[in-house]
Parts: structure tokens; sequence; C-alpha cells
């Protein structure tokens, strides 16, 4: 056996010791301490980026999500810190281990806030200069992140009630207020009408655009608002969400 193949297999063991055979070549008790330090690093690294999806899952079900994770999923990135997003994919494209849809949102949810805690805003972005409030190109912050939701994910707690789909989606913001002295700020979510949401999602399809560049975006999305009435309610979300950082501008 090559190189190569022997490596691969050492993999397939470590992954799924269950049915993948042990390399010959590696002695037993070393292959147990590679198996038992892989896993409890991913299971330590879920536990805490997930911890009310944890909460609400029985143990042998949370083991199994795990050990699964670890045997089937192909994952996009080599990171460590990217392994609770690699999670919530895997939930996500799962159809054999019965997630339900509110276990696949609650993860979504709980990763935005991982995101918008570590998220790194470039020294270039700053916070707007309200006195000139027409004249400031607009930029979603990088630690502001945007979903939509079936499920109330904000009310969700470790208890084991199983909630309600709504009707109509609720559209969630998780971001982190950006202090250009370095401080760490608290990770907060806001409930957005769908008028913000659209705002929002313009500006990641198209940043850097002004007071009356998105205006003239938003008219047509939104035709049954009056010009007065967009125009007054795109003043005071911008306001909002400046004040909030949400939304910066370039230095």
């Amino acid at each position: 056996m090559s190189f190569i193949d022997t490596q691969k297999q050492f993999v397939a063991y470590l992954r799924d010791p269950q049915n993948n055979p042990a390399p010959a070549a590696i002695e037993g008790r070393r292959l147990a301490v590679y198996r038992r330090l892989i896993r409890n690093n991913v299971a330590s690294f879920l536990n805490s980026g997930f911890p009310i999806l944890k909460a609400r899952t029985p143990v042998a079900t949370w083991q199994s999500w795990i050990d699964a994770f670890l045997a089937s999923h192909q994952s996009t990135s080599p990171f460590f810190s990217e392994i609770g997003r690699e999670f919530v994919a895997f939930l996500e494209e799962q159809e054999c281990l019965q997630v339900d849809q509110y276990e696949r949102e609650l993860a979504r949810y709980e990763r935005m806030d991982v995101d918008a805690m570590f998220a790194h805003i470039p020294a270039e972005l700053r916070r707007a200069d309200m006195d000139s409030f027409e004249d400031q190109s607009w930029v979603v912050s990088p630690a502001a992140f945007l979903d939509q939701f079936h499920y109330r994910v904000t009310a969700l707690d470790s208890s084991s009630e199983q909630p309600v789909r709504q009707e109509h989606p609720q559209f969630i913001l998780v971001y982190r207020t950006h202090s250009e002295q370095g401080d760490a700020e608290p990770v907060q979510f806001l409930e957005l009408t769908p008028l913000t949401a659209v705002l929002l999602e313009l500006l990641q399809q198209a940043p850097e655009q002004n007071y009356r560049e998105l205006l003239l975006r938003l008219q047509p999305l939104l035709p049954q608002l009056e010009t007065a009435q967009l125009e007054q309610g795109l003043r005071q979300i911008l306001t909002d969400f400046a004040a909030r950082s949400v939304l910066l501008v370039k230095a």
C-alpha cells in the first residue's frame, strides 16, 4: 500500500471507525488517541457554538449528529473557526437524521451570533457623519448578518417546547456595534420589516449607494408606498442603522 493510500485509510478510520478498517501499520493505542482528540475538539467547537440547539437536543441525538458530521461531511474550509459554519451546512443537507426545520433555523441563527461577534471590520470603515446625511455612501457592516426564519428563533431557549411555524417569515438582523476605539461590543438582534430587509439586501448587492440612489432603487420595488412615505421611512432607517453601526461609510 502506498503512503497516500495509507493516509486515506488513516483519515477514513478517524472519521468513521465503525465502518472503516484501522491501518495495520499504526498501533491501535495511537489510533485511539488521535480519534479521541479529533472528536473531542470538534465536539467542543459545536457544543460552545450552538448552546441552545445542544440544550434542546437529546444527548444521544446530539452525539449522533457529531458522529455523522465527522463521518460524512465534506468541508469547504480547513479552519477550526469555520467548523460551526460547516455544521450548519451539514444540518441543512441532512434528510436521514430527522433534523427538524426549526433546528436548522436555530443553528443558522446561533451561527450568525458567532459570525457577528468575531467579524473583522476594516479600519477604512467608520461610523457616519450625520451632518452630511444625504452625501454619505453607505456600506453594510461586515459584523451585520441578515436572514429570514419561519420560526421565532430569537425566542427559543433551552426548554423542549416545540416551536410553531409562522405563517409569514421573520427577517432577523444580527449585528455588533462598531467601536472605533476597538472596545468589545455585545452582539444584538433586530426583527426587520420587509422594507428594511430589502434596503440591506440592496446595499449588500451594490455597496456605497447614497440616499438618493437608494431611494431610486427602492421606489419600483415598493410601489404601494407614496414617495413622501418612502423618503421618510428611508431616512429613519438610515439614521437608525447608522446609530447602531449596521451601516458604515468609508473613511
